[in-house]
């Protein structure tokens, strides 16, 4: 069962990359300038994150096994639409939709893909599991970048196929997991033994999170108008980082003893600030290649280190892990509209010094008001 849940989470993240990586180039087509691509790119992510809350309130009868083949095939539904509009207002109501349908995708796919497990099993599914979907990630953006560079439209079907493919593997994959026989899960007694290093560890994936925007929304349009790069480079360039956050996940894995202290989440903000700032530096393809797998890693550390003390000794892990969520989706959406505001009106190399400030002021906050308390921790 894993295993086709596994390959379903491939599928559905390449299409949602591929999504999201030919949007952009599709909307500069439609002739809607950066704040407006901005705008679009901050759409879905906010009806996601509504969706999440709201959609099993809305849907309590629909079981989670067919939540998710509704999310892939409304998805699709979505794509094939998005390539008959041609007009700004009706190209956000339909991203709105496809937000609405995504929301129903993870949270039900990883609620079943750890059901019933703990311990080494939980950790053994739970590797496979961000090994499948992040190394899609990678794939998806070259694949992405090569059919948009022929035409959009191409790019936006194949993922639409995945979509499509991944509904059907997952309609294969045996019951639904309400229905699934497991045992009860004691819960914890006793105080709650939570780390203050959730903070700090929060703070840098909200940070990386707005990067992260920078990257997949504002850099290949930077690329295209400044650097000439086209479709296909770009989407070269970015599958390094795609690569690098695979392989930085499966060794964090393996490396969990390491993670005790302030250190580590000081070096990965510390790392992301230096990284951000190298874009006003680097031209060549290689440098932006080696840039963004070192980003990926970075990226990486900062998803790891979130989760882990977000975890770490608490007795309401899910409450947690939804702060995670939220901190990732306001991220996006900060990231997506200020950075195609700050591109249109100002420039790259200001949207680049006003994140890497903004990281800079809260590493310092984060010394100041944790930096005594966690150094013992």
């Amino acid at each position: 069962m894993e295993n086709k849940l596994a390959l379903a989470s491939f599928l559905s993240q390449g299409a949602i990359v591929i999504f999201n990586f030919t949007l952009v180039y599709y909307l500069r087509e439609c002739n809607i300038d950066s704040v407006g691509i901005g705008i679009a790119s901050s759409i879905y992510p906010t009806v996601y994150f509504l969706g999440c809350i709201l959609m099993p309130k809305v849907l309590p009868s629909i079981k989670g096994k067919a939540r998710i083949i509704i999310a892939d095939c409304g998805m699709a539904l979505t794509g094939i639409v998005l390539t008959l509009l041609r007009t700004e207002s009706l190209i956000m109501i339909d991203l709105v939709i496809y937000g609405l349908f995504q929301s129903l995708l993870w949270t039900n796919m990883e609620t079943w893909i750890t059901n019933g497990v703990e311990g080494s099993a939980l950790t053994s599914r739970l590797t496979l599991f961000n090994f499948s979907w992040s190394f899609s990630v990678g794939v998806a953006t070259s694949c992405a970048g090569f059919l948009s560079e022929i035409n959009t439209r191409y790019s936006i079907w194949t993922g639409v196929l995945a979509f499509l493919a991944a509904s059907l593997i997952v309609a294969g994959a045996g019951k639904s997991y309400e229905k699934e026989k497991r045992g009860e899960t004691k819960e914890e007694k006793g105080e709650d033994h939570s780390s203050p290093l959730r903070f700090p560890s929060w703070a840098g994936v909200l940070l990386v999170y707005t990067g992260y925007s920078l990257v997949l929304t504002v850099f290949p349009q930077y690329a295209m108008d400044s650097l000439g790069y086209s479709e296909s480079v770009t989407g070269n360039i970015l599958l390094f980082r795609g690569i690098s956050v695979t392989f930085a996940f499966l060794l964090l894995q393996r490396a969990r003893a390491w993670q005790k202290g302030f250190l580590p989440i000081v070096l990965s903000q510390g790392a992301f600030i230096v990284l951000t700032l190298l874009m006003l530096v680097v031209k060549s393809i290689p440098g932006f290649a080696l840039l963004f797998a070192l980003y990926g890693a970075v990226f990486a550390l900062s998803y790891d280190l979130s989760i882990f003390h977000g975890a770490e000794g608490a007795m309401d892990r899910h409450r947690r892990m939804v702060i995670h969520e939220v901190l990732l989706t306001i991220g996006t959406i900060a990231g997506s509209l200020v950075g195609g505001f700050v591109y249109q009106y100002f420039s790259f190399f200001s949207l680049v010094l006003v994140i890497a400030a903004t990281a800079f002021v809260s590493l310092i906050a984060e010394g100041v008001i944790f930096g005594k308390t966690l150094g013992k921790s």
